[in-house]
């Protein structure tokens, strides 16, 4: 951090605005022109048509959609304020000719995170100004938008912005720099409505994702460092009221982290203790915390999955390794207090924003993801940009000849990196195209059945059928043992017309997936597959049995139940045909008319 504190009154003159007005006007339309081609990229069958696409919740503001956007959880999160978004999207879709769902949603992603990166820009140059004199500005502001401009087009920054779901991430960080902003004001005016201001931005953030519930921490840490209102630690009025100020944010966080919670656990992505041990769990955060930054210097092997694997062990090079990292740096926090409280502060802000996605309250099955880095990467970014002034004014005390080719590296580098970064994230975003082109990366990358069966279903879905045998088989091979990979493989037999084969798959899966009798949906869903092969083969009574054994693990299966009420109503049963008919309204539904006046004619 500079330590040439101005110790004079601060004036501005025009040229000091217009240089930082055409920083903020630069990032914005950089950062928009280099994500503009995801405009035209398609929904990916990969939470995208649950989320988005297929979810007709969100496609309109109406008053029963608002109001299950800010009642229901849904796909393991509450973010009203991210439904409500996409319902604004797709009325503006309605009301522009020639704009689809998919362009208007992509597009909004793209200009929130433009947003956000001017945002980044503000926050570094606010935090830093108070040490720069007034001759030196100038050059601050150049270290603060060149590395808003890394963070905004660092691959790692794809995934968030890209994929149409992830619109949570670009939405929650719009309205959490801008409270960080408008706090660090409020620090420096002693303005109670800059306060309540803060307090809002950070409600709306946390309505659109409830990953800033640490945010009250942080801002303590900034308290001490860069904004030096805790002149000791033995200062216990002064730390009070420090404290006493955050409460707020720690309610408002807890209140939040609850609603996230419940909304992983209704989803049943919350992994319990027996699968995933504490230690485990330790060990997985270890990682995490080194994997971000390492990936932000090192942007290699980028992958959108990451899978958490079988074993997680001090015994794996892959997991001792961070665990000594962490250990060390944790160590050495005391020294860097002391001696770079810069870099101090920015390790400690890093691994708080980090902290609710490491794994401690595990979901899903991913062991780290590149969007999680999208919110803790910005403290790590704004002490490189302090570190880059700092460095850029040291020079000055060298000879001027080693001080101008020095200075011509430091450009040439920085302009070598951005351009390496621009070309990584061009190349990444492919990844997220289309269906075809995410599928097959993410399963070549990971060799892990789910992801094959993934792609193989993406290929049925266009009915290239020898593409999706190929991955499918591969899956079979690859984990004889999975549910999935036999579930699969039916349902591509049954789509090439192999019906028998795919009674013998189907019937694989079941055997398997009935070892984990917790996942009823799922046993359901292939219960209901089995009879309608069965149907084909015209072995209606094994049809029958079959949709009656999956509405007994899901009542609630409209496909089972809508299956037997047809197959009780081709074999001439009228109460049993006519029994499935009211239980399939009685959820809601209406029973297709030919159906129905199939059922009349059987009286």
């Amino acid at each position: 951090m500079p330590d040439n504190p101005d110790s004079g009154h601060e004036t501005h003159s025009s040229w000091s605005w217009r240089l930082r007005f055409a920083g903020a006007v630069g990032l914005f339309v950089f950062t928009t022109t280099l994500f503009s081609e995801a405009i035209e990229y398609d929904f990916i069958y990969w939470d995208d048509q649950d989320v988005v696409a297929d979810n007709p919740h969100v496609h309109g503001l109406s008053r029963a959609q608002v109001h299950w956007m800010w009642t229901e959880y849904h796909m393991g999160h509450y973010h009203p304020l991210t439904w409500m978004s996409y319902g604004l999207d797709f009325v503006i879709a309605q009301l522009v000719p020639g704009a689809t769902y998919s362009e208007v949603v992509h597009l909004t992603n793209i200009l929130l995170h433009a947003s956000s990166t001017v945002f980044v820009f503000i926050l570094c140059e606010s935090l830093l100004k108070p040490y720069v004199i007034a001759s030196r500005r100038i050059q601050l502001c150049l270290c603060a938008c060149v590395l808003s401009l890394l963070w905004a087009c660092h691959p790692l920054r794809v995934e968030s912005v890209v994929w149409a779901t992830e619109r949570r991430d670009v939405l929650s960080v719009f309205f959490l720099i801008p409270c960080v902003l408008v706090y660090v004001s409020y620090t420096r005016t002693g303005n109670y409505f800059l306060y309540i201001l803060a307090l809002l931005l950070y409600t709306l953030s946390l309505l659109s994702k409830a990953w800033g519930i640490t945010l009250g921490a942080v801002l303590l840490f900034i308290d001490v460092y860069p904004l030096g209102r805790l002149g000791s630690f033995s200062d216990w009025r002064t730390s009070s009221k420090l404290m006493l100020e955050k409460l707020p944010y720690f309610v408002i966080g807890l209140f939040f982290a609850y609603f996230a919670s419940q909304a992983q656990r209704i989803s049943g992505a919350a992994v319990d203790l027996e699968r995933h041990t504490t230690v485990e769990r330790l060990i997985q955060s270890c990682a995490g915390l080194v994997v971000y930054p390492y990936k932000t210097f090192f942007p290699i092997a980028l992958s959108p999955i990451y899978s958490l694997p079988e074993e997680i062990s001090l015994y794996e090079v892959g997991f001792l390794v961070p665990c000594v990292i962490t250990v060390l740096v944790v160590g050495s926090l005391p020294f860097w207090c002391r001696r770079a409280p810069a870099l101090a502060t920015a390790i400690c802000v890093y691994g708080i924003l980090v902290s609710p996605v490491l794994g401690l309250m595990q979901s899903g099955p991913q062991l780290a993801a590149d969007r999680y880095s999208y919110l803790c990467s910005i403290p790590l970014f704004i002490f490189l940009a302090a570190a880059l002034f700092q460095f850029w004014s040291y020079q000055e005390k060298w000879s001027p000849l080693l001080c101008s080719w020095s200075r011509k590296i430091t450009i040439a580098l920085f302009l070598a990196l951005i351009c390496g970064a621009v070309y990584r994230t061009y190349a990444q975003m492919q990844v997220w195209r289309n269906d075809v082109t995410f599928a097959v990366n993410v399963a070549e990358r990971t060799g892990d059945a789910v992801y094959l069966v993934f792609a193989g279903d993406v290929y049925l879905r266009r009915n290239d059928f020898q593409t999706a045998f190929v991955y499918i088989d591969r899956a079979v091979r690859y984990a004889p043992d999975s549910p999935i990979s036999h579930f699969h493989m039916g349902k591509l037999l049954y789509a090439a017309g192999k019906y028998e084969a795919a009674v013998r798959s189907y019937l694989k899966g079941i055997e398997l997936r009935q070892e984990n009798k917790r996942d009823n949906e799922a046993l359901a869903k292939m219960y209901t597959n089995l009879g309608l092969a069965y149907r084909k083969l015209n072995r209606m009574d094994d049809a029958v049995d079959s949709y009656s054994k999956a509405l007994e693990y899901n009542p609630a299966d409209e496909n089972a139940l809508l299956n037997r009420c047809i197959t009780n109503t081709v074999l001439g049963r009228y109460e049993l045909a006519t029994a499935d008919a009211k239980a399939y309204e009685r959820l809601g539904l209406e029973l297709p008319a030919p159906l129905r006046q199939a059922i009349n004619e059987l009286k």
